[in-house]
């Protein structure tokens, strides 16, 4: 899923996770006024529909986001595991994706510490 803004699209349906997520990536743009808050809820809301017709499924939200929102989550109660990606890049950084994945329960990892990402 894709927001930013103001909008939520679903680019792909559920699918097992490709073994090489570039081309997946590629296409994904963000954008100002980014619905965070709704766009977490309906992808675990996705995933929730995907659990009950695939029961037993292996599922995990993966978040990659700047932070720049003002939504709260803490009130989010995720029954998947979550990795926030931190992408802020630029000078001055609102540093908001540690406190944003504090608030879901989440894994946090910035973006510039994955290994695909320095290849």
């Amino acid at each position: 899923m894709q927001f930013g803004n103001q909008r939520i699209e679903t680019l792909f349906a559920p699918a097992k996770a490709p073994s090489c997520s570039e081309n997946i990536l590629s296409q994904i743009r963000g954008g100002g006024g980014t619905p965070l808050r709704q766009g977490v809820i309906q992808a675990l809301q996705l995933l929730h529909t995907q659990s009950k017709a695939h029961p037993g499924e292996h599922q995990h939200l993966y978040l990659l986001t700047d932070g720049r929102c003002r939504d709260a989550l803490h009130d989010i109660q995720p029954k998947v595991p979550i990795t926030l990606i931190d992408t802020e890049v630029g000078k001055i950084r609102l540093n908001r994706c540690l406190q944003l994945a504090e608030q879901l329960g989440a894994t946090y990892t910035a973006l510039d510490q994955l290994n695909y990402w320095s290849e």
